[in-house]
């Protein structure tokens, strides 16, 4: 694994993985990811202290499930990995299922 986690930051950045009909999701990670300012605020939330401060197991879960946790893990993924991320920890913090991620969903 480290080896996946181990990009130079002076190499080119890699893509994320389309896993499905998200192109449209990987687009808003990808420029939320590029907002310095925002990557910053979600990359200071110290998870580590709020799983410390929980005082129930539930409380716990809903942390780990949280989407400011998946965005973290997704974030440093984009920075230090060689190989095209996957954002299935999206996707399970947002609550869908496996074949949701290949519909398509008219709004209208």
């Amino acid at each position: 694994l480290d080896w996946i986690l181990s990009r130079d930051p002076t190499e080119s950045p890699v893509g994320i993985i389309n896993n499905g009909a998200i192109c449209y999701l990987n687009s808003v990670v990808q420029l939320l990811y590029s907002i310095p300012s925002f990557r910053s605020i979600i990359e200071s939330i110290d998870f580590c202290s709020l799983l410390h401060s929980c005082s129930t197991v539930e409380s716990m879960k809903r942390i780990l499930k949280s989407t400011f946790l998946a965005l973290q893990k997704t974030f440093y993924a984009l920075d230090h990995s060689r190989i095209p991320v996957d954002v299935s920890s999206l996707f399970e913090s947002f609550q869908w299922k496996d074949e949701e991620r290949n519909e398509q969903v008219d709004a209208a």
